[in-house]
């Protein structure tokens, strides 16, 4: 009986040892299975490009300033879209001696932009006719002078503008210009457009014609 008895005392020694190591491994699955869980997670909101849009003010110097947050706006207001798609004309067209300054304009007119769209093959085709840098190599530049910027459309607005190109810092020609330019808005995407175009507005088309008299 005895040995009976240190039999079964046996076998309940090892079935508890077998309940214990089956709750542990349950217990391993399930701490694996949260730790994918939670991986998958993070990597759902890193994969997320989250962007603040900033109200932004320019100094006296030109340069921008981060404000405070946009706010979400029913209507943006006129004098905003005048005054992008002024800026941009001055910034697409203007020549000037600094080269550091002019790959600023630059980096601004694509950063107005939006990707596929017209103005961006308009403007490749523009710099590639009109190398900002070869007329400075050639001691030229040009100086820009919005006149008007007004409503066509709901979405379309016409520029004129006058052009003056100096050699030697000598005036030499003045011209005088008009375009068409179409205005989209979008939400910004990438923090690296938060401070060019804090408000997504992007010119999605545009021509120019010189004014013939």
């Amino acid at each position: 009986m005895n040995i009976l008895k240190a039999k079964e005392h046996t076998k309940d020694i090892f079935r508890n040892m077998k309940k214990t190591a089956d709750a542990w491994r349950l217990i391993a699955f399930g701490l694996l299975a949260a730790n994918i869980a939670l991986a998958a997670g993070f990597a759902a909101v890193a994969s997320q490009n989250r962007v603040v849009p900033y109200i932004v003010q320019v100094d006296e110097h030109g340069y921008e300033i981060a404000v405070k947050p946009a706010e979400v706006l029913p209507q943006i207001d006129e004098r905003i879209i005048i005054a992008r798609v002024g800026t941009f004309v001055e910034r697409l067209r203007t020549v000037v001696s600094d080269s550091g300054a002019q790959k600023n304009y630059m980096r601004w007119v694509y950063a107005s932009i939006p990707e596929g769209s017209q103005a961006l093959a308009a403007t490749n085709a523009f710099y590639k006719d009109n190398d900002p840098f070869k007329e400075t190599a050639a001691l030229r530049t040009k100086t820009v002078e919005v006149l008007s910027v007004l409503p066509i459309s709901k979405d379309t607005w016409r520029a004129q503008w006058r052009e003056t190109v100096s050699q030697n810092g000598t005036p030499q020609e003045s011209s005088e210009w008009s375009g068409l330019f179409t205005v989209g808005m979008s939400p910004v995407k990438e923090m690296r457009s938060v401070i060019r175009n804090p408000l997504g507005i992007y010119i999605v088309e545009y021509s120019m014609t010189p004014n013939y008299s």
